[in-house]
């Protein structure tokens, strides 16, 4: 595959194995390899080695554990433009506490009643803090809590009232990858009328 020129080379540690392919595209194509490109590749494959030959230092510290997420402390002025909702949700309800909207959507799978569907970070407040705020709210139009559920770190609340409407609240404290920098959860809420 290489000619002995190239092969002396290779023993003598001056050339790579990159470089070899680099030198053999040269010969193969003398003119249709642009003088700028070369200089890309061969450029490219000098840094490459050079990188590959040098060892990390690695240096130990001791770090303090990050504090669960229920622990962080929010920040209270943060420059950031959060969404609101595309529309205001049933009976005139509002989330007691700042959020940002990642989805909302009203879903009328062949129903005469539309399900609405709404995802939003929790900014500024504990995720516990924030469903304990919107559960006395829903408590305040009515609703009683039906049931709760631990699925996967993800508390799931379920409450319904007594003309059928049902209302469901999911919150993850374990946000992976936040849009909002303040966010300290999320609330998945699905609200079902009847």
């Amino acid at each position: 595959m290489y000619d002995d020129r190239t092969l002396a080379g290779l023993r003598r540690g001056a050339l790579t194995a990159p470089e070899v392919d680099l030198v053999n595209l040269e010969r193969q194509f003398p003119n249709k390899v642009p003088t700028s490109m070369r200089k890309v590749l061969t450029l490219s494959l000098l840094l490459l080695a050079a990188c590959s030959e040098q060892s990390p230092q690695q240096t130990v510290e001791q770090a303090a554990p990050a504090p669960a997420p229920e622990a962080r402390e929010p920040e209270t002025r943060v420059d950031f433009k959060a969404t609101a909702l595309r529309n205001p949700l049933p009976e005139g309800i509002e989330f007691p506490f700042p959020f940002h909207r990642l989805n909302d959507n009203t879903i009328s799978a062949g129903t005469s009643n539309p399900e609405r569907r709404v995802y939003v970070e929790i900014r500024q407040l504990t995720p516990q803090e924030a469903e304990e705020a919107f559960a006395g709210l829903l408590a305040e139009k009515g609703f009683s809590e039906s049931g709760t559920e631990l699925v996967k770190g993800v508390r799931e609340l379920t409450f319904s009232r007594t003309d059928g409407t049902k209302v469901t609240v999911k919150i993850n404290p374990r946000h992976r990858k936040p849009r909002a920098p303040d966010a300290t959860g999320t609330l998945h809420l699905v609200w079902q009328s009847n």
